[in-house]
């Protein structure tokens, strides 16, 4: 394919282009372009798909792309193709918005004579000043209120109504205040803005009821953006992050159960379960029972395992002992097992609190009530009451009596004599009773 006779035929598409807008009433919305295709040995291509790309370029033969489209077409018999420009495939921008009063254009032709995308370029010529009648097309004039349109010749014919003219001085109102030809502008659609003069690198802010000058980001390189690394307490991306920790301390990750709180173990907040029933909670002034007594929050222990402590006052070195069924005060030296006896007061009563290990009472006059016995004594005499029975001993002169009474037995003795004795027992139904060596027989009845 020779690239002369791709020039030649550009020529003539261009030649008949500009005799069809001549003899033409209306501009086309395209341009006519012809075009005969022949071989390389100079013979003309008959009925042959052929496919033509037309690019218009700005400022130069080799300038900016403005727009791009390809035709696909059948060659005639004489292997004549004919295309409109600006109806075919775009590729690249549109033809009706070339503004062709803008500079100058050029028009680039290529070809491929088999139908396919191998193009060869056949050439690329300025367009005249035929094609610009397109743009006089579109800036088709009509005339308004006080003026005529003649021709090439647009006339003022008069203002038809000079009292709706805007003048300097004229007022102005919406989004401007003031007077022409210097109004202000005090608000944006509607919206008002605010009279203040702004601070280097502000910028307008809507605060709720007005525009007003306001601080912006002046450093968008330290924005935190989506999926910006989260850290500290969080961890993940924006804009879906998870809290981690709370004030820097790890919150375990575990799946919490229903009313169960946050809870630090020592090292870590953890779900734990808490008091979901607040009706049973001990308030302030609730009664205390059990070993306390008195109310919350200052009762007091008044017994401990629900034994009593002792109401009296202890005394500097004391300690607790458990005795005669509570606890109570005891001299470090002088407690339970010790060896030594304690007399302590309680209520109105003057008890020995160490009964098991005492042996005697070393008083002229005395009586004490141990768990076991009831003693009384004046000097070396003695009464003693026990769970078997009563005693009593004295001793005159160098002689010891001893005179005890128990269930059944009554006997005097002096030293190691014995003096007189009733002894009583039942055999079947005969009661013995012996007196003074005599023995009384009875029948019961």
């Amino acid at each position: 394919m020779k690239t002369k006779n791709f020039l030649h035929s550009l020529f003539c598409g261009l030649i008949v282009f500009g005799w069809m807008n001549v003899c033409s009433a209306q501009a086309p919305n395209g341009l006519n372009f012809q075009t005969i295709v022949r071989d390389n040995a100079e013979k003309n291509l008959a009925n042959k798909n052929v496919n033509i790309r037309f690019s218009i370029l700005k400022g130069s033969a080799t300038g900016v792309l403005i727009y791009s489209e390809e035709h696909r077409t059948i060659t005639n018999e004489f292997g004549l193709a004919n295309v409109l420009i600006g109806y075919g495939f775009p590729l690249a921008g549109r033809f009706d918005q070339v503004d062709w009063s803008n500079g100058s254009f050029f028009l680039k032709t290529e070809i491929d004579p088999n139908g396919g995308i191998n193009y060869e370029l056949s050439g690329v010529s300025p367009f005249l000043s035929v094609p610009y009648a397109l743009y006089a097309e579109k800036t088709k004039l009509e005339a308004g209120p006080g003026i005529q349109i003649s021709g090439n010749r647009i006339t003022n014919i008069g203002d038809p109504d000079p009292n709706d003219d805007l003048k300097n001085g004229s007022s102005v109102s919406g989004d401007l205040n003031g007077t022409l030809p210097a109004p202000k502008v005090v608000a944006l659609q509607g919206r008002s803005v605010q009279d203040i003069k702004p601070l280097i690198n502000q910028t307008l802010v809507w605060n709720g009821s007005g525009w007003i000058p306001a601080n912006v980001d002046n450093d968008p390189a330290n924005d935190v953006t989506i999926n910006s690394l989260m850290s500290g307490d969080l961890s993940g991306t924006l804009p879906a992050p998870k809290v981690a920790g709370l004030q820097g301390r790890l919150v375990q990750d575990v799946q919490p159960m229903i009313n169960q709180a946050l809870l630090w173990n020592g090292s870590q907040w953890v779900p734990a379960n808490v008091d979901a029933d607040a009706a049973n909670d001990l308030l302030v002034n609730s009664v205390a029972l059990g070993d306390l007594s008195g109310t919350y929050p200052g009762p007091k222990v008044v017994k401990l395992n629900g034994y009593p402590l002792s109401a009296t006052p202890p005394d500097s070195g004391d300690v607790l002992v458990f005795s005669l069924g509570e606890w109570k005060h005891f001299p470090l030296s002088a407690g339970p097992g010790s060896g030594a006896s304690v007399w302590k007061k309680s209520g109105n009563e003057v008890v020995l609190e160490d009964p098991v290990n005492v042996q005697k009472v070393n008083a002229s006059n005395a009586s004490y009530l141990t768990q076991n016995q009831l003693i009384t004594a004046k000097g070396s005499d003695s009464t003693y009451v026990s769970p078997i029975g009563i005693n009593m001993s004295k001793l005159i002169g160098t002689t010891k009596s001893k005179t005890i009474l128990n269930p059944g037995v009554f006997s005097m003795n002096s030293g190691t004599s014995y003096l007189v004795g009733i002894n009583a027992f039942e055999l079947g139904a005969l009661m013995l009773k012996w007196s003074f060596g005599i023995m009384i027989p009875r029948i019961n009845p």
